[in-house]
């Protein structure tokens, strides 16, 4: 059984039947773009530190480009060598552990939020869907190509009601 909204149109006289998919579709778009009108193409931030470690600790931010600036920029480096350089083994370095660092010390963090990563390496057949990771992120595979460590594109996208989408998304290649 199917049921199908009707409306009564008084002037004509008859049943009116709605049609509320093309109706949703429309305010899930509406929604989307209003979602989107405050938002720039995706950019990201690389926080490195290199001194005494065999290995790069690195921290990947993806932002919208409307919260950081360079004092946002040059308090979170600042926390990230603070936080490391005052671990015993920094090989142990935790990235929810800098972000509660960083809270604890009422230092600035850029919105959090999700994004969908899809990483080509040039020595794979095929690429990495990463469905869902935070924007603060160490992900090696994503640092890789961001770092230019390695060689490959990665393409970063917001994530909108649980779906990637295409606008204003990241694309990065090295080759």
């Amino acid at each position: 059984m199917k049921a199908i909204p009707k409306i009564f149109d008084k002037e004509k006289g008859e049943w009116i039947e709605l049609m509320a998919k093309p109706i949703a579709e429309e305010v899930v778009k509406i929604m989307k773009d209003d979602w989107l009108s405050n938002k720039k193409t995706i950019d990201y931030w690389l926080l490195q530190y290199t001194e005494g470690v065999a290995e790069p600790i690195q921290v990947a931010i993806f932002t919208d480009g409307n919260e950081i600036d360079d004092t946002l920029k040059s308090n979170l480096e600042w926390a990230f060598e603070n936080h490391i350089s005052i671990l015993e083994n920094k090989k142990l370095f935790n990235l929810q552990d800098f972000i509660n660092f960083c809270y604890s010390r009422k230092i600035d963090l850029p919105k959090q939020f999700k994004v969908n990563a899809t990483v080509k390496f040039d020595s794979l057949d095929e690429p990495i869907h990463l469905q869902e990771i935070d924007n603060i992120t160490t992900n090696v595979s994503v640092i890789g190509i961001l770092d230019e460590s390695s060689k490959g594109s990665v393409e970063v996208k917001y994530v909108y009601n649980d779906h990637p989408i295409e606008d204003k998304k990241l694309v990065k290649e090295n080759k």
